[in-house]
């Protein structure tokens, strides 16, 4: 092994030289990052944190702080050989790509008040792509310029107004923003219509048109029960759950996948409210509350829970062999947590 390993560092000008941290990441990483002429490589996060991440305009890594036992010398060349040690390292930073999955930390920054895009990227450890996606994704509505999670009660109203009258006013199977805005605007501000469609429709085949999605509505009835109970006998919830529902819509369990959990209990199976969405988006910490609400899993039903985690770089078959084992149970394949 040669004593040392030399490399030039071009610095550019502005940046400051006492401050400056080495970054290791695989030939994948190097080859996206020398793609990026032009365009930004940020960090986020606290330094004096656990959890900082580095961006690129639609990428997202983890960074790893190490120590090493080699120590980084940045030296600046002087007229001759000489050269004037500016910095020393003995930590690195590991960086592995993973996916921006932010969607419990989106709902608890735009629970706290209005933003515009820029703002909430600003405070979000994801890339702007990967936060615009889950923007897209949410509740949350864009209205006067600014993000904004509208009152859960005051949605399922305007539902309820929708289902009731809306049918006589237009076709909830083919209809636009515009005109159920037009149609319910005397019993409902824009903002909550707004959020109506987007929460509890579907876009129909032919844009720009929309249609009522009957198992978002079979979700948002199965919401008010577990909001009265959070665990149910199964038979008791799916007659409830049936009586309630409207005309149109005929309740499944398998509506239910990622939003509640069907336990094998004795007498009699159970189900508890449950839902993707308000897990962690750290692999560790949404595994652990996984094994937490259930000690085993069926693969068909782990996968649910665990799709917000795939992404560049990270592949739902890692997270299982990593965070898990597999076990046979009476025949059955399951996932069992190490």
């Amino acid at each position: 092994m040669p004593p040392k390993i030399e490399c030039d560092i071009v610095i550019g000008p502005g940046v400051k030289m006492n401050n400056l941290k080495m970054v290791q990441g695989d030939d994948a990483m190097i080859e996206r990052l020398s793609k990026l002429e032009g365009k930004e490589v940020y960090i986020k996060g606290d330094p004096s944190e656990p959890g900082m991440v580095m961006c690129t305009e639609d990428s997202t890594y983890e960074i790893t702080t190490l120590e090493t036992t080699n120590s980084c010398m940045l030296c600046k060349r002087q007229d001759g050989e000489d050269k004037i040690i500016l910095g020393m390292a003995d930590h690195t930073a590991v960086v592995k790509r993973i996916p921006g999955c932010i969607a419990s930390d989106l709902k608890k920054l735009l629970e706290k008040g209005r933003y515009n895009t820029q703002q909430i990227v600003s405070r979000l450890k994801a890339s702007e792509a990967e936060i615009k996606s889950a923007l897209h994704n949410s509740p949350a509505v864009f209205h006067e310029d600014a993000w904004v999670l509208c009152d859960k009660s005051d949605t399922e109203h305007a539902l309820e107004t929708l289902l009731r009258i809306g049918d006589a006013v237009m076709d909830l199977d083919r209809f636009t923003q515009e005109e159920s805005i037009e149609k319910l605007k005397e019993y409902h501000e824009e903002i909550v219509l707004l959020s109506v469609v987007k929460s509890f429709c579907t876009e129909a085949d032919d844009k720009p048109f929309f249609k009522v999605s009957a198992e978002k509505v079979a979700r948002c009835y199965a919401g008010h029960l577990f909001a009265a109970t959070p665990t149910w006998p199964l038979e008791t919830f799916m007659s409830e759950w049936v009586s309630c529902c409207p005309a149109f819509v005929v309740p499944t369990e398998t509506m239910l996948k990622g939003f509640a959990l069907i336990k094998p209990a004795k007498p009699e199976r159970t189900i508890t409210y449950f839902p993707s969405v308000d897990l962690p988006g750290t692999p560790e910490e949404r595994f652990a509350k996984l094994f937490d609400a259930m000690p085993q899993w069926e693969p068909e039903l782990l996968k649910y829970y665990i799709q917000p985690l795939v992404g560049p770089g990270t592949a739902e078959a890692q997270l299982i062999s990593r965070y898990t084992r597999e076990f046979t149970i009476g025949g059955k394949q399951m996932y069992v947590p190490f």
